[in-house]
């Protein structure tokens, strides 16, 4: 791949640019600050909750820039925590939510303030925990009925069956009212209507006067589709799912090859891999 004039790099955390273990080489971290040396603007765009992102970007130095959280429901500055944008689900909806999941006995996450709340503490809720490095609260009986809207509303099913009897469900219930993605096999997201990466993409790039024709946009699952539609420059790592890497301009090594780097090298470094 030739070098190109890239102005912003936006980045999928999980199965993109973080290893299988959640780990970063140093590899990754010194082809980042090398990249940002050159001017272009690194921005995490995770489902992840902020406070997770963040451990992130101030593990890889990126300083107060914006990161993209909750697969677009919130943009917030890593460093001061200043929200730029947050857009929460309608609170009438989330409950309604709450209340069928109750009923299938859905394994619900609810992510309010920042803050991720479980109705019990389960062995998957412990992983994700472990995965994420936060902590989990046990709301009980209270998640179901919420008195503040939502950032968004995941299940936590590692169940494949099961996984795809509650999408079908909950799809056919919320589809035309909410965003519905899937962040990878294991979870399902709802967040609000018009929410994505794609969007927060494009208003960063407005904010900064970033052409999107010379971004790139590297992504592994489907809530990462919108971001790669919105740039120039498509990227998904070879073990995206497979409509992702069919709208990708390039494909990458995997996560687990350092992938994300191994591009931005070549793109904007101008190296030979």
């Amino acid at each position: 791949m030739q070098r190109q004039d890239i102005q912003m790099a936006v980045i999928d955390l999980d199965e993109t640019l973080l290893h299988d273990d959640a780990s970063i080489s140093a590899y990754t971290h010194e082809v980042l600050a090398r990249v940002r040396e050159r001017g272009v603007r690194v921005v995490i765009a995770t489902g992840r909750m902020f406070c997770s992102a963040r451990q992130i970007g101030r593990s890889l130095g990126l300083g107060d820039v914006p990161l993209i959280a909750y697969s677009g429901g919130l943009i917030a500055r890593c460093e001061s925590g200043e929200i730029l944008y947050h857009q929460p689900l309608d609170l009438a909806t989330a409950n309604e939510i709450l209340a069928l999941a109750r009923e299938v006995a859905a394994p619900v996450q609810v992510y309010l303030h920042d803050r991720l709340l479980v109705p019990a503490y389960t062995p998957d809720v412990e992983a994700y925990e472990r995965h994420c490095q936060v902590k989990a609260e046990v709301a009980g009986e209270a998640i179901w009925r919420l008195a503040a809207a939502p950032t968004k509303i995941i299940f936590n099913e590692p169940d494949a069956v099961n996984m795809a009897r509650l999408a079908a469900l909950f799809t056919e219930r919320f589809g035309g009212r909410l965003t519905i993605v899937k962040s990878s096999a294991q979870f399902f997201e709802m967040v609000a209507p018009h929410v994505s990466k794609g969007i927060a993409a494009e208003q960063l790039a407005l904010r900064y006067g970033v052409d999107l024709a010379r971004t790139m946009a590297f992504g592994n699952a489907q809530n990462d589709m919108s971001m790669l539609r919105a740039v120039g420059w498509p990227v998904a790592v070879a073990n995206a799912i497979a409509p992702l890497r069919e709208m990708a301009r390039v494909i990458a090594p995997s996560n687990e090859e350092d992938g994300v780097a191994q591009v931005l090298a070549q793109a904007v470094l101008g190296e030979e891999q």
